[in-house]
């Protein structure tokens, strides 16, 4: 919903509370999910070609390891993975 009288203020978020509450997360999930692979899941969010291709408008330096660390994670971890 819009309020225009907050349409001036600035929204930051609180970097170091969602931090700390990642991390207990990560912790317990980990825990409780005890990496069987039927509480396994891998999800890759908008992985375009013309962010590793250094010729592309929407170059990011750095995908191209990205994805080379992706595609190494995926096939040392393929038992998990649904046949």
């Amino acid at each position: 919903m819009f309020y225009r009288e907050k349409s001036e203020q600035i929204f930051l978020p609180r970097y170091t509370e969602i931090a700390a509450k990642t991390e207990r997360y990560r912790q317990e999930s980990l825990n409780s999910a005890n990496t069987k692979a039927e509480n396994t899941a891998l999800f890759v969010i908008d992985a375009q070609i013309g962010f590793c291709n250094p010729q592309a408008s929407m170059f990011v330096p750095g995908a191209v390891k990205d994805m080379s660390r992706l595609c190494k994670f995926i096939y040392d971890n393929s038992t998990f993975a649904d046949k």
